[in-house]
């Protein structure tokens, strides 16, 4: 008997061994392929061997242009690209319920949709900006940048969020907090280590500086005559001028102009690349208000605010968003976000699905207390916005309306025997989401991460580079584009894609509902779902025969 247990042990131990070793090396190909978490071991590293010998035109000049431009520097011997001006100026309207005068930001960056809006940037991002930028913390802390916890005290349809950020408080756990504002200008100034960048006239120019910053606006592209590669750019310049860029690589970053698609739809006069748009209207407004109040930390601690997870005091300074109200279409369309965004400021962003769109602070207050969710907001929001309101409400609040009339995506990796193998796109230049999750500024930097990656394993002269790269994107952020999809899809009042209805994602609907309320009771779950909304794990974690377990169970019970 005692003869043959040893030999069942000894192929039970290796056969244990053996799926463990199989689920590590199934694990890593999931990593590598549905995020950029790999990639970023690439970042601020020289492709092996010498630079490629051509130019990178990257057409675009707002921060996925930028993201972009920085692979360029380490994988080029020179590079291109167009930059606009980087500082938009106030007018002052007057609300005509209070008759109140007020600054309202005016977005001269007009194809910017949200400059002066709310921004959140996941730890992906943070993470890349540290790697990418040689003394990111030290120049972004002198800016006016906070790094803080990644929790915005998330509140799905009313549910907290079990985040476990309080477990997380190393640097490589920290993310920024910033208005967009500033966040452009430092990365634009790291970029160029140029003098002439406003706010950062300190900074030397670079003996290693690569890019070349043209002023100016990308109008075609010249293609071969097979049409199969990009040979040059061609842009107007401030004086009215017409110029073409050879290049060896396009950039296209222009954001929800999307003028790289136009260019090549003009270009290549083929019908079937016009299909590979699709779009749909979400009808969703909001309004962000940024104040600058005194003492507002010594204030907001006598509130006595509790942490969502821990229930200790919460640490209001050393923190970077405090609420944030997401509903579920089916239930309410108010959402709100308070947080900070840099140098002292706070902001206030209310809006939703078609819904009203508030002019001063008294009406984005009001509006907030119109939410309906199953749990109402706690009264500790609203003494935070008194104590926002009572100081200075006139001179140093600024209020930036948005009307979101438009979502899309380009399927480029549908059909890479139509693109030119030279040409790429990233961020809003390819997908562009509601913003209702804040998800557009590190999509823009995943797109930067994946394209730097693809330069070390390959050049653009390669046939295949455009079809790898949008390949890779697609894998990485499909799952994005079909979850805020199919949630825009739950409000009435959305207008769908050309030959889809809104029943479509209705499964989803059903399911992320109840998942709102595990997230609030299961710390396994919360982790798991906080980990994916930082872009570190894949978004199919979330879809564990354990927490698929819980999903039903909070169904069946009815919560």
């Amino acid at each position: 008997m005692s003869k043959n247990v040893w030999p069942i042990g000894i192929a039970g131990f290796f056969l244990a061994l053996t799926l463990f070793i199989l689920q590590r090396i199934r694990r890593a190909h999931v990593m590598r392929i549905d995020t950029a978490v790999p990639d970023l071991e690439f970042i601020g590293q020289r492709r092996k061997g010498a630079k490629l010998h051509g130019t990178a035109v990257v057409c675009g000049g707002s921060l996925g242009g930028l993201f972009a431009a920085r692979p360029e520097k380490w994988s080029f011997t020179s590079e291109a690209r167009a930059i606009p001006a980087p500082r938009p100026p106030t007018r002052v309207v007057v609300d005509s319920d209070s008759g109140e005068s007020i600054p309202m930001a005016q977005n001269s960056r007009s194809r910017v949709m949200q400059f002066n809006g709310v921004h959140v940037y996941q730890l992906l991002l943070s993470r890349f900006l540290r790697r990418a930028f040689s003394g990111f913390e030290l120049r972004a802390r002198d800016a006016g940048v906070q790094f803080a916890p990644a929790q915005w005290g998330i509140q799905f349809n009313g549910h907290a969020f079990l985040a476990p950020t309080h477990k997380y408080v190393d640097i490589d756990h920290l993310t920024v907090f910033s208005s967009r504002r500033t966040m452009e200008s430092l990365v634009r100034g790291l970029l160029a280590e140029t003098g002439d960048i406003e706010g950062f006239e300190s900074l030397k120019p670079s003996t290693d500086a690569t890019v070349k910053f043209i002023c100016g606006t990308a109008t075609a592209f010249g293609l071969t005559k097979d049409k199969r590669v990009i040979r040059h750019v061609t842009y107007r310049d401030t004086h009215g001028g017409t110029i073409s860029e050879d290049c060896m690589l396009v950039v296209d970053c222009t954001g929800p102009t999307q003028a790289g698609f136009k260019f090549l739809t003009h270009a290549l006069d083929n019908p079937d690349l016009k299909k590979l748009r699709s779009a749909y209207n979400p009808k969703m407004n909001y309004t962000s208000i940024s104040a600058s109040p005194h003492d507002f930390n010594e204030q907001a601690m006598k509130i006595g605010i509790l942490h969502p997870v821990t229930h200790e005091p919460f640490d209001v300074a050393s923190n970077g968003f405090f609420y944030c109200l997401i509903p579920h279409p089916t239930a309410d369309n108010y959402s709100i976000i308070l947080g900070r965004e840099d140098s002292g400021r706070f902001i206030l962003t209310v809006g939703g699905w078609d819904s009203d769109i508030p002019l001063s602070w008294d009406s984005a207050v009001a509006f907030a207390h119109k939410a309906k969710n199953p749990k109402p907001v706690p009264e500790w929001v609203f003494q935070l916005l008194d104590i926002l309101a009572a100081d200075g409400r006139k001179d140093r609040v600024t209020i930036s309306p948005t009307r979101m009339t438009s979502a899309s995506r380009i399927f480029y990796e549908s059909r890479p025997d139509l693109i030119p193998t030279n040409f790429v796109a990233l961020g809003d230049s390819v997908m562009r989401l509601n913003p209702r999750l804040g998800e557009g500024t590190t999509k823009a930097g995943l797109g930067a991460i994946t394209l730097n990656a693809l330069l070390h394993q390959q050049a653009p002269d390669s046939p295949t580079f455009s079809k790898d790269f949008f390949h890779r994107l697609a894998r990485r952020t499909e799952a994005l584009w079909d979850s805020s999809k199919w949630l825009d899809y739950g409000r009435e009042t959305t207008v769908p894609c050309a030959g889809e209805s809104l029943s479509e994602g209705r499964f989803f609907r059903a399911f992320n509902k109840h998942l709102c309320v595990v997230l609030g009771k299961n710390e396994h779950a919360g982790k798991t779902f906080w980990l994916g909304m930082q872009w570190l794990v894949p978004a199919s974690d979330i879809l564990s025969p354990y927490i698929l377990w819980q999903v039903v169970k909070a169904a069946i019970v009815g919560e």
